[in-house]
């Protein structure tokens, strides 16, 4: 599997702070559309579907904060197959485990870009 070139995005989405579905839907359309691509990042995000809720959290928030679920990693369809995905247990006190991806395939490093966009629900 090719899996260059390769998209990656990292996304933090403050919990208090809601994302309307056209931004949503529009960022999943893009992964569908653009080759090879990583999502990933602190979503603040929960789904029935996913057997967590905002009343069952996977693990103890701070004691100052909401309890919330994992962070996620999405990947484009075709490229699914060729990521492995460990969670590692974190050993610093964070609220968050690392997760480590491991891509089967080559990747070339050329054209970096980081731009920030601030998203907010009227857009």
């Amino acid at each position: 599997f090719n899996c260059s070139p390769l998209t990656i995005f990292g996304i933090y989405r403050h919990p208090n702070v809601p994302v309307s579905r056209v931004i949503v839907d529009s960022l999943f359309s893009f992964i569908d559309t653009q080759g090879p691509v990583l999502l990933l990042g602190d979503f603040n995000a929960y789904h029935p579907s996913w057997g967590f809720s905002r009343s069952s959290p996977i693990f103890l928030s701070h004691p100052l904060r909401s309890p919330s679920t994992i962070d996620l990693i999405f990947a484009s369809p075709d490229f699914a197959p060729v990521c492995n995905v460990l969670v590692i247990q974190d050993l610093f006190g964070s609220d968050h485990f690392p997760i480590e991806v491991d891509l089967n395939c080559l990747v070339r490093s050329s054209n970096i870009f980081s731009h920030r966009i601030r998203l907010i629900l009227e857009q």
